[in-house]
């Protein structure tokens, strides 16, 4: 049973990275500032394709931990989308914790 929950967790990541891929390019494309490592603009939020795909397999094997991680996919995605503060990100790791 847990290795079907596990190939299937696979299959929906791969999917759900394939369409974010097309999604992102419109979305969530970061330009490279003071804070970036990269040089040119990078494709951001692709941390949320692994929390929807682990949520998915938690729901088949009746797991509550995605729950638990929920508010750091939350924070990690607003942190893609709008560039928050360390301290905000800082302090929704600490609570979830």
């Amino acid at each position: 049973m847990i290795k079907n929950i596990f190939f299937i967790s696979i299959l929906f990541n791969y999917l759900f990275i394939y369409f974010l891929i097309k999604f992102s390019k419109l979305y969530f494309l970061d330009k490279p500032d003071f804070r970036s490592m990269h040089k040119k603009p990078t494709i951001t939020g692709g941390g949320i394709t692994f929390v929807i795909s682990t949520a998915l397999s938690c729901f088949f094997i009746d797991n509550k931990l995605f729950i638990i991680c929920f508010p750091l996919a939350l924070i990690g995605l607003l942190d893609d989308v709008f560039n928050l503060k360390n301290i905000y990100r800082y302090l929704a790791q600490v609570i979830t914790a």
